[in-house]
């Protein structure tokens, strides 16, 4: 994984829970300040060190950090560093998610051996779709649960996702999601 997830665990921890607990899940974690520049590639056992020092320093289940982090990393990292090509690629959480495979192609260019998951939609009508994860990485799949949420917060929808399956798929994880989503109320109660 590259520096840039580094940096994102830890400006997410930093910002909800302040720097005397990133200071504590840095130093459990095992992690070094020069394992944080954003465009260098890093051994996964370090993003996996950090996601597990964050569950042990804040007593929550490693599944709710990685949820956590997904719902971050799209409504504070890629919306910030690319909210304008999310917004090219997809008008709604679905059409994005259509399309992030082809997103993906396209920013490949700027990380050295960059190797995303792949996404595919199946969509059952114009509210509910099924999502195909596909990663080389194990363990990701709550991460998915947050990104999804964090889309629907993007693009203002309401979206739920509920988990159908995962397995293991050559060395790596499979898994469908059910969606639905429906568009936010904008009346003040």
């Amino acid at each position: 994984m590259y520096g840039m997830i580094h940096k994102a665990i830890r400006d997410m921890v930093k910002s909800n829970h302040g720097e005397e607990t990133w200071a504590k899940i840095l130093k459990e974690s095992g992690a070094d300040d020069a394992d944080f520049l954003s465009l260098r590639s890093y051994d996964d056992s370090i993003a996996y060190s950090l996601v597990g020092a964050c569950s042990s320093v804040l007593g929550a289940p490693a599944e709710d950090c990685l949820e956590e982090f997904g719902r971050y990393w799209v409504l504070v990292t890629a919306s910030q560093d690319y909210g304008d090509l999310m917004r090219s690629y997809g008008k709604d959480s679905f059409g994005l998610l259509e399309k992030l495979n082809e997103m993906h192609e396209r920013i490949s260019s700027t990380f050295t051996g960059y190797k995303p998951p792949n996404f595919t939609v199946d969509r059952l009508d114009d509210s509910s779709c099924k999502l195909h994860y596909r990663s080389i990485r194990k363990g990701l799949t709550p991460f998915v649960i947050g990104l999804v949420h964090g889309l629907g917060e993007f693009y203002n929808e309401n979206v739920t996702i509920n988990l159908e399956s995962t397995a293991e798929e050559n060395g790596g994880e499979y898994s469908v999601y059910n969606l639905t989503r429906s568009a936010r109320s904008t009346e003040a109660g």
